[in-house]
């Protein structure tokens, strides 16, 4: 099997539960010690966080619209068609969506669906759902999606899986096929798989993570694809001689979000098949070449770019599941980066970045139901905002 998002699909159950099992019951420790978070000063932005929105359904991308407006795809939190047990058991139905949020900035921001019924699948409790996993807007205000997840959900949209498409009237009109794309084509050549993971539009062009094809793809206004670049494995650190498909070696790559830089250039992520330490970041030119590398992160799965600065959400960073006092509220990071220096900041489980103005919106606990995790009804899923 190739670099799925594993934090993203089933796998992700047994973080799930190892989670649960090191917090045991109703445990409320608020520091955990680890050698690889690194604060370098006292993070970015002091400030206390304002909570956007919350009561959200596994938030991950976002993206901002016309007007200040700002987007999420929330993964949904499963169904009641239930499959497998215990850690394997996963929920499906059709909890998924893409909203829109009003004024993000204001402290009476107002959420509402652009479109839903989108297929998920969950864990029982609703954590660590796969769905609806990117969002972007065009200029206009046209909405686009990509959804992850097993194609036979059973739900009236499961026709979007791995697809690119546009929403038109709370409706999703599929644009690309992107698993049949990979399938025909399986750029990275290590075997077909698809896990459509973020969007970005541009003014000629739609931009396409997918996160198990280890690629990027480039959709023009008339649907003809090109590949705009195709990660190859990564073979430092923890990733060093790891067996893998079709007989390379090293860590999947696994591209999951995408961000506009200046001059033209793209940001991509790459969560290096969770190998800790060796997440990157990749800046591309117009054209799809490597024009600078950054590595030194863990299972990054965000990005936000501001003049010379950019910003990461490290999802699983001080993540030790043999820790019987881990706190949950303590997992994740937000990194600036800056010329050479990094400050980071604790976000819960953090997914997708948007800048609007001087401030930082983010997803935080993006694995989490609106109804809260780790038994602890406060920590479901929300939008944050900080200063920069």
């Amino acid at each position: 099997m190739k670099g799925r998002l594993r934090v993203a699909t089933v796998g992700a159950s047994v973080i799930a539960l190892s989670l649960a099992t090191a917090l045991g019951a109703g445990t409320t420790a608020t520091a955990t010690s680890n050698h690889h978070h690194h604060h370098h000063g006292h993070g970015f932005g002091s400030d206390t966080p304002s909570v956007v929105v919350s009561g959200l359904d596994n938030p991950r991308q976002l993206a901002v619209g016309p007007r200040g407006s700002l987007y999420v795809a929330q993964a949904g939190s499963g169904g009641t068609t239930c499959t497998g047990s215990g850690e394997d058991e996963q929920c499906m139905g059709n909890t998924a969506a893409i909203s829109k949020v009003r004024h993000p900035w204001s402290n009476n921001a107002k959420l509402r669906t652009v479109i839903g019924g989108l297929p998920s699948s969950a864990g029982p409790d609703g954590s660590f759902a796969i769905g609806a996993n990117g969002v972007g807007v065009s200029r206009s205000g046209k909405v686009y999606g990509v959804v992850s997840g097993a194609p036979d959900v059973g739900t009236p949209s499961g026709d979007v899986v791995n697809t690119l498409f546009k929403v038109r009237h709370g409706q999703a009109k599929v644009i690309l096929d992107l698993a049949a794309f990979e399938n025909d084509h399986d750029p990275d050549g290590q075997g077909p798989d698809s896990d459509a993971y973020s969007v970005l539009v541009q003014r000629h062009r739609i931009l396409v993570a997918d996160a198990a094809a280890n690629d990027v793809l480039s959709i023009d206004k008339w649907g003809h694809v090109k590949v705009f670049h195709v990660f190859p494995n990564i073979t430092t650190g923890d990733c060093a001689g790891r067996e893998n498909d079709a007989g390379t070696t090293g860590c999947d790559f696994v591209p999951t979000a995408l961000a506009a830089g200046p001059w033209g250039t793209v940001f991509v992520t790459g969560l290096a098949s969770e190998a800790e330490g060796e997440g990157r970041v990749v800046q591309l030119d117009r054209w799809g070449h490597v024009v600078n590398e950054w590595s030194g992160f863990t299972t990054p799965v965000g990005i936000a770019v501001s003049g010379k600065a950019f910003y990461v959400s490290e999802l699983l960073v001080n993540f030790d599941p043999t820790d019987p006092n881990l706190d949950p509220s303590t997992v994740g990071q937000v990194t600036k980066v800056s010329w050479h220096k990094r400050t980071s900041r604790v976000v819960p489980f953090p997914a997708g970045l948007a800048i609007i103005g001087h401030q930082l919106y983010v997803s935080a606990f993006s694995i989490a139901p609106g109804s809260g995790a780790f038994g602890n009804p406060a920590w479901g899923g929300q939008i944050w905002r900080l200063n920069l």
